[in-house]
């Protein structure tokens, strides 16, 4: 289903579903499709409750809150962008997000010195042509 509001992207499962998030105009910011978020979210679902999540290059922090929104129980969203960031923490804010939180800074730093016995899940999906998915696995 294409998105009937530009700039906004919505939670597609859980407790947010059809809950509506801006999108910033930024550079090679563009959030992931409804159908193919509905489509990573049903092979993961049996992982996600209980799971403690990163989204790296969170941007509009879309792939994180759908997976708190379904059950994990922490999530933290990896954002370089200031513009981005304020506009997940306003999301975090209206939605009483309990376990979510903002990190702004670069996320390959931010892997490199994460410890990954900590995290269940790392959702990698930076700016469209960027290349730092090779760069983020890397790490």
């Amino acid at each position: 289903m294409k998105n009937k509001r530009p700039g906004t992207v919505r939670i597609i499962g859980g407790k947010w579903r059809g809950t509506r998030l801006p999108v910033p105009d930024l550079p090679g910011l563009r959030p992931s499709g409804d159908r193919g978020r509905e489509t990573l979210f049903n092979w993961l679902q049996p992982h996600i409750r209980g799971a403690d999540c990163a989204d790296l290059f969170a941007g509009s922090g879309v792939l994180g809150l759908e997976a708190a929104s379904r059950g994990a129980a922490s999530v933290t969203l990896i954002e370089n962008s200031t513009r981005a960031a304020a506009d997940i923490r306003e999301s975090l804010l209206r939605l009483k997000a309990d376990g979510v939180s903002v990190v702004e800074t670069n996320a390959l730093d931010w892997l490199a010195q994460c410890d990954p016995e900590t995290l269940d899940i790392a959702f990698i999906d930076p700016p469209f042509g960027s290349g730092l998915e090779t760069r983020a696995v890397d790490v």
